[in-house]
This record gives structure tokens, C-alpha cells and sequence, in this order.
């Protein structure tokens, strides 16, 4: 249908190899609903495309760096350098716009770029396949960037990425507040929902995350978070901060 079409234009960003991989994949009998949704349907050939036509030729350096900088959804020098074990990342990015390696230009003079999707996804899956210390590593280097420029948003996204559930909770704590000002309930319930159940928080950062499932609409989850807030209240030593609670 033309609404699949348009689909599966946008998954592929217009890639036409991309395309083609997806027309051969689905006469292999994909179900064309789900296919068409998720683009799980040929993640294989498009591993071995890849792989065998793309990243089987690159010379090793410009495969590091692209494994090293699989974590951003950003690539500028200034956070490639912070990710990377390169001092200066800028030719790097130039050789890779030369290689004309799914790069795809974020602003008008070409000094920030993303990965195209599908390129991205498959760098992603080939590091945490093969190089799962590095996914964590370059993750939690990319927070500590972010955290250094006062980009809060993406520092979480990224410590919690590298399963650093210390660095991302207290983050949240200190940004909660600019979050909700902000509006954004369904960003703040993602991450809360990110903590681990046996990551223990304080009852503060329980009452925030019941106060935000109440705010989803699912009163349900929050009775049941409320009432063990409230168990956990009433076992505590007499104290201001107890009354506060």
C-alpha cells in the first residue's frame, strides 16, 4: 500500500541497497505487516551486506572509529573526540564523508552528522556482539561529555546505556525537576522504569516515580507503588523527615 511504501521509504532512508535487500527479503514469505513496521524482517542480509560489501574492506582505524562512535545519535569532533581514542576526530569525519559512509548531515556546513539508521543499528549490534565492554565504555564516556557541557537528557540516556545506575539516578534526581516543568511525563516514567528493581533509591525518588505513573494514568501501578511507600514510611524512627514523607 502506499502508506508501506512510505514506510519502508522512511526505514531505509531512501538507501536503495537497503530497498533491494527488503524487496528480496520479503519474497522470501515475510510477513509484510510486522516487516514493514520494524525492518526486523531482513536485519540478516542486511548484516551480511554489510559486513561483506562495506565494513570487510575499511581500513581497521576508520573501523574502530566507527565502532567507538556506534553509541552517539550525534557525530560532531568535539564528542567524538570525548568517545574515541583519537585526539582529533575531524579528519576522521571528513575521511568517512569521502568513504561516503552513511553519514547523513545534521546542519548546512556539514559539521555534524548521524549515522543512517540501519548503518547505525548494525554497528550497534556488531558492538555488542563482539565488543561488549567497548558498548559500556563508550557509552559512559559519552555521558561524562554530556554531563560536562550540561546536556542532562542525553547523559542519562547514555549512563544508563552503560549500565552506570549510580551516575544515572543521581542525574535524574537533579534533573527531574527541569524535566517536569518541561512537560515530559513519558520521558521521566522511561528512565524511572530503566532502575533495576533490586537498585534501591531513596523513598524521595519513589514518591517522584509513583507521582509520575499516577500522572501516566495507570492508578492501578501506583496504589500498589504507594502503599509500600507508605509501609516502608511507617517503619521508619519518628523524624521530620518521616512527617515530610
Amino acid at each position: 500500500t502506499p502508506m508501506q511504501l512510505d514506510a519502508l521509504l522512511n526505514r531505509t532512508e531512501g538507501w536503495i541497497t537497503g530497498i533491494q535487500l527488503a524487496s528480496l527479503s520479503l519474497r522470501t514469505g515475510s510477513d509484510l505487516e510486522p516487516f514493514v513496521e520494524d525492518m526486523k524482517g531482513n536485519q540478516l542480509l542486511i548484516s551480511k551486506y554489510l559486513f561483506q560489501e562495506v565494513i570487510g574492506r575499511l581500513p581497521s582505524e576508520v573501523l574502530t572509529f566507527l565502532l567507538q562512535t556506534a553509541v552517539l545519535s550525534e557525530l560532531h569532533p568535539q564528542v567524538c573526540d570525548a568517545v574515541t581514542d583519537l585526539s582529533e576526530s575531524r579528519p576522521m569525519l571528513e575521511e568517512l564523508l569521502k568513504l561516503n559512509l552513511f553519514l547523513v548531515p545534521l546542519d548546512d556546513h556539514h559539521t555534524c552528522f548521524r549515522y543512517h539508521h540501519l548503518f547505525s543499528q548494525f554497528l550497534l549490534d556488531l558492538l555488542l556482539r563482539e565488543y561488549n565492554g567497548e558498548y559500556i565504555k563508550r557509552h559512559r564516556l559519552a555521558g561524562q561529555y554530556y554531563i560536562s557541557i550540561g546536556s542532562m537528557d542525553e547523559a542519562i540516556n547514555h549512563m544508563f546505556a552503560a549500565q552506570d545506575m549510580e551516575s544515572a539516578v543521581n542525574l535524574l534526581e537533579q534533573h527531574m525537576q527541569t524535566v517536569l516543568e518541561r512537560g515530559e511525563m513519558a520521558t521521566l516514567l522511561e528512565w524511572f522504569d530503566r532502575i533495576p528493581s533490586q537498585f534501591s533509591i531513596t523513598l524521595e525518588m519513589s514518591i517522584a516515580h509513583a507521582f509520575i505513573v499516577v500522572l501516566a494514568g495507570d492508578l492501578e501501578r501506583s496504589e500498589v507503588m504507594l502503599s509500600r511507600i507508605e509501609e516502608t514510611c511507617a517503619a521508619l524512627a519518628a523524624s521530620d523527615r518521616r512527617e515530610q514523607l
